[in-house]
């Protein structure tokens, strides 16, 4: 067997975290799952969620370039009283955050300009979406 030695290729960068409560200008994308509306969704291995796979890209400053991901659970898990998904309501809020700092709305403003900005046409309207963030790093169940 041929010995491959690696020992000349060009180690990768490593970053560490973004500090968090840094804010960010954050570009936004729905990476398609092809479940549920129009292929938008992807759907849990493990329960009846369906979820939105969302890749967040740093648009510019010293992070530039830097990527973040999250799920958004839009249904399905645990429900409240109401029939509603706990987690789809929380998804929806922050749904809801990102568009009003995307159009700069005021979270009070119930203005008719603000409530009809705070429509969408689709899913697919949040694809290239750029908003300012605030980063935040929570601890894995093993407190990591």
């Amino acid at each position: 067997m041929n010995t491959i030695d690696f020992n000349s290729a060009e180690r990768q960068q490593s970053f560490g975290l973004i500090p968090p409560k840094t804010i960010v200008p954050l570009v936004m994308n729905i990476r398609p799952g092809g479940a549920g509306d129009g292929g938008w969704y992807t759907a849990s291995k493990t329960s009846d969620a369906m979820m939105l796979d969302v890749e967040f890209t740093v648009s510019e400053g010293p992070y530039a370039k830097r990527k973040l991901w999250q799920y958004f659970v839009m249904s399905g898990g645990k429900l409240t009283n109401n029939g509603d998904s706990v987690a789809g309501n929380i998804s929806r809020s922050t749904l809801r955050a990102i568009l009003e700092s995307a159009r700069n709305i005021k979270p009070e403003d119930t203005s008719d300009a603000a409530v009809n900005a705070r429509r969408i046409n689709g899913l697919e309207d949040f694809n290239g979406m750029c908003f300012l963030a605030k980063i935040g790093i929570d601890k894995d169940k093993n407190g990591q």
